[in-house]
């Protein structure tokens, strides 16, 4: 956390995640329980919402939140979004989330 620096991984996991939740089909293995029962219960909204930012353009590493987590800014063909993703030490997605830019 002190260097600023993403953890192994993570961008891979951010593009595969929204590549999967935008087509409806979210590899739940990939995920762990709390964070697969999280995106099963929000899947039809956040795929909208995904649907409508259009194709991931860019992803830009930004730094690491107090809590270990890694932030990325998405450029989407139409918007852009700031994330937060966290793995475990299984290489699972253990947290995510995200916020429209302005």
């Amino acid at each position: 956390m002190r260097e600023q620096l993403p953890s192994p991984g993570t961008e891979a996991a951010l593009r595969r995640s929204i590549a999967e939740v935008a087509a409806g089909k979210p590899d739940y293995d990939q995920m762990g329980p709390g964070f697969a029962a999280a995106v099963r219960e929000h899947l039809p909204r956040v795929q909208q919402i995904f649907n409508e930012l259009g194709v991931v353009e860019a992803v830009k590493f930004k730094g690491v939140d107090p809590l270990g987590s890694d932030q990325y800014h998405v450029t989407f063909e139409h918007g852009a979004a700031e994330f937060t993703i966290r793995l475990g030490p299984d290489g699972k997605i253990v947290m995510s989330a995200f916020q429209p830019s302005p």
